[in-house]
């Protein structure tokens, strides 16, 4: 056997609940309980070690100060080795030059967690890159499925991009004008963070610290009791819904032109074919 790492936060010998996480994850959730238990399924696949569902997982907070750079940071800090954060310029359609994919997706392997932290608002994203990032790394009979990368100044090699994508942002993503979106809106999993923090609690980060061997039992048991959950088909609450469809429709340019400068007659002498677009 080799122990590839030693997890710094130790293990807790009870089951109490992490109380003060909890009432943050309440709290930013608007005390909807909809909301909340949709939020602990999203929490319980973060803890996945592979992504069986082929999803990309989105905490939108458009206002900023609003928790999420805090729930982010325990699931970091849970994770541990197995969590990394990503350039966000991997996301995107056009990169600077200087970025080397390769180099990038060398850094997935081993990692169940690929985290994209505050994401350019100008940024057109690569839909090929996001339904690369979250193919799961299985085929349908649970092999492994490995990718050729060509770092910088090293030789090739296979990695086993298997993680779960968690986009974290302000804004809502952009897609270019001509970009598939039915894919890519079939593996968003969304989370809205609406709360806005008014005072800034200095200690919060320390008293969840102290909780960390109670939040990391939580985490793996509420991951055990929704293990297998299909998160494409699960429910969304009213809330997420809404924002969905709005982030849906507003993301397809070419169809808000058509409804906006096309009106349907029902006239077959009104029909347009494709050779006069």
């Amino acid at each position: 056997m080799k122990l590839m790492h030693v997890h710094p936060i130790e293990i807790s010998t009870t089951d109490e609940d992490p109380e003060l996480f909890l009432e943050l994850i309440d709290t930013y959730m608007l005390h909807n309980p909809d909301m909340v238990a949709y939020f602990k399924k999203v929490l319980a696949y973060c803890m996945a070690p592979y992504n069986y569902n082929q999803v990309m997982i989105f905490f939108l907070g458009e206002s900023g100060r609003n928790g999420k750079g805090t729930i982010l940071k325990v699931l970091q800090d849970i994770l541990g080795p197995h969590a990394v954060r990503m350039n966000s310029e991997l996301l995107n359609a056009k990169p600077s030059t200087s970025f080397k994919k390769d180099d990038a997706l060398a850094a997935t392997e081993g990692k169940s967690l690929f985290i994209f932290n505050e994401i350019d608002e100008r940024m057109i994203v690569s839909t090929q890159n996001i339904k690369d990032l979250t193919e799961g790394g299985r085929d349908d009979y649970g092999n492994r499925l490995m990718t050729v990368v060509r770092p910088a100044y090293s030789r090739n090699y296979d990695v086993n991009i298997c993680g779960t994508p968690l986009v974290v942002s302000n804004t809502l993503l952009n897609f270019g004008d001509w970009s598939s979106l039915d894919p890519i809106f079939k593996r968003l999993i969304l989370v809205p963070f609406d709360y806005k923090i008014i005072h800034e609690d200095p200690t919060i980060i320390a008293r969840l610290a102290a909780e960390y061997p109670k939040i990391q039992s939580w985490l793996y048991r509420n991951y055990f009791e929704h293990k297998g959950i299909k998160l494409k088909v699960e429910p969304r609450p009213g809330p997420i819904d809404r924002l969905f469809l709005r982030f849906r429709d507003e993301s397809d340019i070419i169809g808000m032109f058509w409804n906006d400068c096309i009106e349907e007659t029902g006239d077959k002498k009104d029909d347009i074919l494709r050779s006069d677009v």
